[in-house]
């Protein structure tokens, strides 16, 4: 599980505000993570099912629809309960954001946003320009705040008895963006966890030190 974004700790970081803890234990907090792992994973699908199958009655093959392991998955927790998550797809020119889902209990608790505004850091960092998706006219308004509008030449759509809107936004690469030129040790990193060096990492040193002491 690779911490991406912490909404308290951002706050206080933009703030100007010293913090001598990283992550913050405060229960309200938001965290978002890359899924690393199969129990992160299903946790990822239960929530899905609870707010997709369960409220939205979206059959089960329409819900998990074979891109699921071709994907990069967030997981949100708030005080380590997961309650939210969200999927990217990756294609040619631009990435998808797709199947953000919250439990009912933590909407309207920035939970859907921190899961959106991860997935768009996420999507700038890996260098993609361009973001897709899809939404219910409902809400165009939160997405706009991440730079989507609807787009004008491509009619609405049905999918699980719900009309929804193609949406895209351009997108400004991060200064970091990862391309061929990148460290070769970062980008066999894990995703989401580029800057963090690894075992490997740790070998080269071991070995180079050992070859040269001094």
């Amino acid at each position: 599980m690779f911490l991406l974004r912490n909404s308290d700790l951002s706050k206080t970081l933009k703030s100007g505000k010293q913090t001598t803890n990283a992550l913050s234990n405060n229960d309200d907090d938001v965290m978002v993570f890359v899924v690393s792992s199969t129990e992160e994973y299903v946790q990822s699908v239960a929530i899905r099912s609870a707010v997709y199958i369960g409220e939205q009655n979206s059959p089960y093959c329409e819900e998990f629809d074979g891109n699921d392991f071709s994907s990069t998955h967030l997981l949100a927790t708030v005080g380590g309960e997961p309650v939210g998550t969200m999927r990217v797809r990756y294609f040619n020119s631009f990435a998808k954001l797709e199947r953000l889902a919250v439990l009912k209990p933590y909407r309207g608790k920035k939970v859907a946003h921190e899961l959106a505004g991860s997935a768009v850091d996420l999507c700038r960092r890996k260098g993609y320009t361009k973001l897709y998706g899809h939404c219910q006219k409902r809400f165009l308004l939160f997405w706009r705040q991440f730079g989507y509008r609807q787009m004008e030449d491509v009619a609405p759509f049905e999918w699980a008895g719900h009309e929804y809107l193609p949406i895209w936004a351009d997108l400004e690469p991060a200064e970091d963006k990862l391309d061929i030129f990148s460290s070769p040790m970062q980008l066999i990193r894990p995703e989401g966890d580029w800057d963090r060096p690894g075992v490997h990492d740790y070998l080269n040193e071991v070995r180079k030190h050992q070859k040269d002491p001094a």
